[in-house]
């Protein structure tokens, strides 16, 4: 076959590469090497098909559809109980949240980013990555309330630009902890109720659990306060 030919490949074994993110693709007796068809060479019939997989993809649990179960934040808080580490499995979901407020998730600072390993995305200094880059995540604290009681959470990167691109709202890129960010981080859960799901997270250093959020969206939008008159001029 000449050099720049497309070919199809069946049945070939595929390996990950530990040192470097890439991919490792290897024959057996089993592997045959096909001329590839125009039809199939098209980039838009291979995304368009469902049995097409990306090897690269990594599969996640898909938290905005998954099963879950109707709850509340006061009957969630009553599963956390110091001292005592036990396996909970299940998806809750809580409605009608509002924002109470919204804080750094390091005690000693008032940042609202963190340094991340640029590969993993876990907070720097990585023992996985000594030597990878690092680069700034947003990463809050969200003080929660429903009806009945309120808590606190963690909401990192993702889950953020995500909750915003749903608002309609425009977030700096790359983000910079900016006056401007964190008026429009509050405007944005201000004026909405909120729609939460939650697992536990065990903590085995306070041998306990932690209520962990999965995805947030709006549920309801309210319009922000508008003034009808200017106030007079002094």
């Amino acid at each position: 076959m000449a050099v720049n030919e497309v070919v199809l490949l069946y049945q070939v074994l595929v390996a990950k590469r530990k040192s470097k993110d890439s991919w490792e693709l290897s024959s057996w007796r089993g592997t045959s090497i096909q001329e590839c068809p125009a039809a199939k060479y098209s980039k838009k019939e291979l995304a368009d098909t469902e049995d097409c997989q990306m090897l690269t993809e990594i599969p996640v649990r898909d938290w905005e559809h998954c099963d879950a179960v109707p709850s509340t934040l006061s009957a969630l808080i009553g599963v956390v109980v110091p001292g005592q580490l036990r396996k909970v499995e299940t998806v809750f979901v809580v409605s009608d949240l509002q924002i109470l407020g919204i804080s750094s998730v390091k005690s000693e600072t008032d940042e609202w980013l963190i340094a991340s390993c640029v590969r993993c995305k876990r907070a720097s200094p990585c023992s996985q990555h000594p030597d990878e880059n690092t680069e700034k995540r947003l990463a809050i604290r969200l003080t929660l309330a429903d009806g009945n009681s309120q808590c606190t959470v963690m909401l990192y990167h993702e889950l953020l630009l995500k909750a915003a691109a749903l608002m309609e709202v425009t977030l700096p890129e790359p983000p910079a902890d900016s006056k401007d960010l964190r008026s429009t981080l509050r405007d944005m859960f201000r004026n909405a109720q909120w729609i939460s799901r939650f697992t536990f997270k065990e903590n085995d250093f306070q041998q306990s659990l932690e209520l962990e959020c999965r995805d947030i969206r709006s549920c309801l939008r309210l319009q922000p306060t508008v003034a009808l008159m200017s106030p007079p001029d002094t």
